[in-house]
């Protein structure tokens, strides 16, 4: 409860100018310059950028978690692999201790090596990952363990940039850019000038109504816009021990007389808006910090008769023998269904230029 509080009031903060944002806005303009210095010393060479012999596609956030980023990399890597691409994710492994060489694995890896994200990806997906802090250092593992890879898509990157990249995709959510400012004084982990220099913005929107139907313009200029809503698509019984279900199963109208939901995600709020739109209300919502696991207490201790969670707190309980506990899988549906038609033709474009220049 306690962190719960803490991390709703800073989050109100970041919605405005606030006293506590005042206090912080000092610090804020110290990683400002910081980032222009670092910025201009890989533009203008004096550092070395990192060129991968394949295209990058990089998918981040400005704002600090929890804006749907990794549903956004689980549909175009899926997308990529039905137009004939086969390719490879890197990540960080936020979370996880890696140590001097990246960890690379396939589909069924263990998320306590890898991270939640990480490894949710690649079981979505079944593509291979590699995860590393310095991502010249993954993208080398992973190539070298699958050099069959022919495009790579980066697990947030975008302020990585020792790392050159062939298309960048900023995601966001309805808290737009909160009140502009840099962390610890705002929420956000680059300059809003950002916004301006990446190829494509896709906003996340609450829920299907919100989404407009905007599709790629080429006549414009980029950054190109669309929409992106998270739909949910079915309930995952994590024991097996039951068969799997409509999310419907779940709702008002069925017998569960109490469920209580379960999320350790950036935006905690989202999951339950989620479960709201389908008109299923827990009795409860236990907001974990993102990455966490609950493990000061057991599920037994949970008196509920079903407790939902997200895909990505899944991953942490997977083996777990309670059949009260149900995954609730999302998709990314995205206002222009021709995205990733563009997507893999400007990749195509991208890989010829690679082979004429390395």
């Amino acid at each position: 409860m306690n962190y719960n509080k803490v991390n709703e009031y800073i989050h109100k903060q970041w919605m405005r100018k606030g006293l506590l944002s005042n206090i912080l806005y000092p610090i804020s303009q110290t990683i400002k310059f910081l980032l222009f210095i670092k910025n201009y010393l890989y533009k203008s060479k004096i550092l070395k950028v990192f060129r991968a012999r394949i295209p990058i596609i990089v998918v981040g956030n400005i704002y600090i978690g929890g804006t749907g980023k990794t549903p956004v990399v689980i549909s175009i890597t899926k997308e990529l692999k039905a137009k004939g691409w086969n390719p490879g994710i890197i990540s960080r492994g936020y979370g996880v201790r890696i140590g001097n060489t990246a960890k690379v694995g396939y589909k069924d890896v263990d998320y306590s090596e890898f991270g939640d994200e990480p490894t949710l990806i690649t079981k979505k997906t079944g593509a291979p990952i590699s995860v590393h802090p310095k991502r010249c250092i993954a993208i080398k593992s992973l190539l070298h363990n699958f050099p069959n890879i022919d495009i790579i898509i980066s697990d947030d990157g975008l302020q990585h940039s020792s790392m050159e990249r062939d298309f960048e995709i900023i995601v966001q959510d309805n808290r737009g850019i909160g009140n502009g400012r840099l962390i610890p004084s705002g929420p956000l982990r680059d300059s809003v000038l950002r916004l301006d220099q990446v190829d494509l913005i896709v906003s996340n929107r609450i829920n299907c109504k919100e989404m407009i139907n905007k599709s790629i313009c080429l006549e414009k200029s980029k950054p190109y816009h669309i929409d992106m809503y998270l739909r949910p698509e079915f309930a995952f019984n994590i024991s097996g021990l039951k068969n799997n279900r409509p999310i419907s199963y779940f709702n008002r109208n069925n017998y569960h007389r109490k469920i209580v939901a379960i999320s350790g995600i950036g935006n905690n709020e989202r999951f339950i808006k989620t479960l709201n739109d389908c008109m299923i209300y827990p009795s409860s919502h236990i907001k974990l910090m993102d990455h966490c696991k609950l493990n000061n207490f057991s599920f037994c201790d949970i008196s509920a008769d079903a407790i939902l969670i997200t895909s990505k707190d899944a991953v942490k309980y997977s083996g777990s023998k309670d059949p009260r506990i149900w995954e609730i899988s999302v998709a990314a549906e995205f206002s222009d269904k021709d995205f990733f038609s563009y997507l893999s033709n400007q990749m195509h474009q991208a890989s010829m230029k690679l082979k004429d220049h390395l």
